[in-house]
């Protein structure tokens, strides 16, 4: 890959920028590249593959891509894709069937308009905001997002927290090696409920990460890639530490992650109950974000690890006031005879 320079001057300084280009044939000739082989050849090794981007991330690119290649859409040279193009296959989409009854939800689609704008974008001009840019383009097209409405849904009481204990004492599923799956769930609801990290991130936690009372989470594993210090109670602790096998991962998860929904709805039994529907992850941590907001707004800021969390939370405040609050968090009725070693059904 060779390089270009360009240099930009400001009221105060110049700026240097480098901008890559392409090197391969296909790329040196811009009307006969597609966006699949743009991806392939230039946008995973170049952008996904150097920024270090999580495993989890390409993957949804990846399944962005493919999806376009089902429609013809990634087929097209990058010169072709105009606004008919970009019509036609977001129609496509939105037709696309769901996982349940009815089409493919509008944030899905979403998520996958977003990836192939990313792509698309890179292959545009280069500048200050886009210092990849190869350039292929000398206008991206845009692609669309539908409006969306987000449904508040309520977080779990703690009377539903010890049905769903009760509920995974028949569980068989996952089976991970020297843990029986009722444990597993246990531990799960506990360690997602007293930390209120995402799915995503629990089924990644390393021993590693373990620092004292505090949780150091890489980027590679936090939506967003931005590290987080998460603190974890004595209960979450312990939780952990019953069902720990010589595996690094705290869960021992060896499968993809859809694998875990899959476990979910089937333990839960929720064709037939379907008000267990929001008996998930994110329940709990909204039930954790709640409890906390009601009681110290910038320590629940803190817990959630969200993004726009204040500067002055994030470097300054003292681990002396999220501890107290976080050992206070109430707990299912059960999980003290289990974590005692006590047998519970």
């Amino acid at each position: 890959m060779s390089t270009n320079v360009l240099h930009t001057e400001g009221r105060h300084r110049t700026e240097t920028l480098t901008v890559f280009k392409p090197s391969s044939e296909a790329a040196r000739e811009p009307a006969r590249i597609t966006l699949r082989q743009f991806f392939q050849e230039h946008f995973l090794p170049d952008w996904l593959e150097a920024i270090g981007a999580a495993p989890r991330n390409i993957e949804q690119y990846r399944n962005s891509i493919s999806l376009a290649c089902q429609q013809g859409f990634a087929d097209l040279p990058l010169t072709a894709i105009d606004r008919a193009a970009v019509s036609r296959f977001v129609q496509w989409l939105r037709k696309r069937p769901g996982r349940r009854d009815g089409t493919i939800a509008a944030s899905t689609v979403n998520k996958h308009l977003t990836a192939i704008q990313k792509v698309l974008r890179v292959a545009g001009p280069a500048g200050n905001k886009n210092r990849m840019g190869y350039g292929i383009l000398a206008e991206v097209p845009w692609l669309p997002k539908l409006s969306t409405t987000t449904e508040l849904r309520p977080d779990l009481s703690m009377a539903e927290i010890e049905e769903w204990w009760d509920v995974v004492a028949t569980a068989t599923r996952p089976r991970v090696k020297g843990v029986i799956a009722p444990d597993w769930w246990r531990a799960w609801i506990l360690f997602s409920y007293n930390t209120a990290l995402r799915i995503s991130t629990t089924l990644r936690v390393e021993w590693k990460h373990l620092k004292g009372d505090w949780l150091h989470l890489p980027g590679s594993i936090m939506k967003g890639g931005r590290a987080a210090k998460i603190y974890i109670n004595s209960t979450g602790r312990a939780a952990v530490e019953k069902i720990r096998t010589d595996s690094p991962l705290m869960f021992s998860w060896t499968f993809r992650l859809r694998h875990i929904h899959t476990c979910r709805r089937a333990v839960v039994d929720q064709d037939n109950h379907p008000e267990r529907a929001n008996w998930t992850s994110h329940a709990l941590r909204r039930t954790l974000d709640t409890w906390l907001t009601e009681r110290n707004p910038a320590i629940a800021k803190l817990q959630l690890a969200h993004a726009q969390t204040d500067i002055d939370l994030r470097h300054y405040v003292q681990p002396r006031i999220v501890k107290p609050l976080l050992e206070e968090v109430p707990q299912p009725r059960q999980a003290w005879a289990w974590l005692s070693g006590v047998t519970t059904i």
